[in-house]
């Protein structure tokens, strides 16, 4: 981790390898956010947004997000069967949920 200044009209120097390393040209321009644990996130935005959404990287991040919500709905289908199953054999029902039970006689 590398250690920045802020000078008195609040600029920093970005170190010559960080902007070697992405590629950050004068005039780049960067999105700043602050995130909720006070960490400051700088991401560099790309002068041809269109282009970069084309890298092999985005792709690989949009598939592997794809297969995330896939997972999470076999999740969400598997918890609902073990809930249905749970609740067959124990009798218990949720709140939002009546089971019909048939008089013995």
């Amino acid at each position: 981790m590398t250690e920045v200044v802020l000078s008195s009209k609040g600029q920093m120097v970005i170190p010559k390898w960080v902007r070697d390393s992405l590629g950050l040209k004068p005039k780049q321009r960067l999105e700043v956010e602050v995130l909720s644990d006070g960490t400051l996130l700088i991401i560099p935005i790309p002068a041809d947004v269109i282009k970069a959404m084309r890298l092999p990287s985005a792709e690989r991040l949009e598939r592997a997000l794809v297969e995330e919500r896939a997972k999470d709905d076999e999740r969400g289908e598997a918890m609902a069967e073990e809930l249905k199953a749970h609740e067959a054999v124990s009798g218990h029902v949720g709140p939002d949920r009546k089971i019909q039970r048939q008089s013995r006689r």
